[in-house]
């Protein structure tokens, strides 16, 4: 076992090159044996900008500050769930955004303004609709600080604007060699109903390979992520309480 993870360490650090990418799109089956419910899930999304790696195949920094599309399809349970979403950049700093989805004949639409005060701090306000919910309104700020190196922390506060429901996140990447990275999440959710703390480690065995384990509100995840060469992985989790597995590919071009 220790030969066939050292061999497939070196060969996923073989395919690892320099690159800029613009196209990232995925396909997977989930399958919960708790719920019940199996399917495929196929989101892409598309930016106007290239987008460089920063230090392992599948990180590109924290914050989003190019124009971009994005769409997603899945047929989880007995409806389908089609969205569809982007965001747009005016003068490098204004932005909008908008999504709109359909699921189960009820439509869930968004849209958005907000201001980029620098390539750090990115300041958002939206709305949201649902045939299954009231209008809400929400506020969102981003900040990421840049460390040593490809180091990096980001946080971000999400909240609306009855201060009802309040997120925290915040994630840490940093490198540990030259070839070796680890990267942290966390958040905490607040409502009048629930507390929900998550957290989340990633370890890079090097840029290609990684080995990630979770926790969200007693509910454990294991994941796993490989590329196979510079455009396209394969990847794999399992969620304990739901027994949630999942397999995909995925490719960036």
């Amino acid at each position: 076992m220790k030969k066939l993870l050292a061999l497939a360490c070196i060969t996923s650090a073989q395919v690892v090159v320099a690159a800029d990418y613009q196209t990232f799109a995925s396909l997977s089956y989930l399958d919960s044996k708790t719920s019940g419910y199996d399917g495929f899930v196929l989101n892409a999304t598309h930016y106007f900008a290239a987008q460089t790696k920063g230090g392992v195949m599948d990180e590109f920094g924290y914050l989003d500050t190019d124009s971009k599309i994005f769409a997603e399809l899945n047929n989880l349970g007995s409806d389908e769930l089609v969205s569809v979403g982007g965001e747009y950049f005016y003068n490098e700093n204004f932005f909008v955004n908008g999504s709109y989805a359909r699921y189960d004949d009820s439509d869930a639409n968004s849209i958005g303004l907000g201001y980029l005060l620098n390539d750090n701090l990115k300041l958002s306000v939206f709305r949201f609709d649902s045939d299954n919910a009231d209008e809400q309104f929400h506020i969102n700020a981003s900040y990421s600080h840049q460390l040593s190196g490809k180091d990096y922390i980001g946080v971000t506060f999400d909240s609306d604007t009855d201060f009802d429901v309040q997120q925290i996140s915040a994630r840490y990447f940093m490198a540990l060699t030259e070839q070796q990275y680890l990267a942290l999440n966390a958040s905490v959710y607040h409502s009048e109903d629930d507390d929900i703390l998550s957290a989340e480690a990633n370890y890079y065995f090097n840029p290609a390979m990684s080995l990630g384990v979770g926790v969200s509100d007693s509910q454990w995840l294991v994941k796993t992520k490989m590329y196979i060469d510079n455009n396209i992985a394969v990847f794999a989790s399992y969620q304990d309480q739901q027994e949630l597995f999942q397999i995909g590919v995925s490719g960036q071009y």
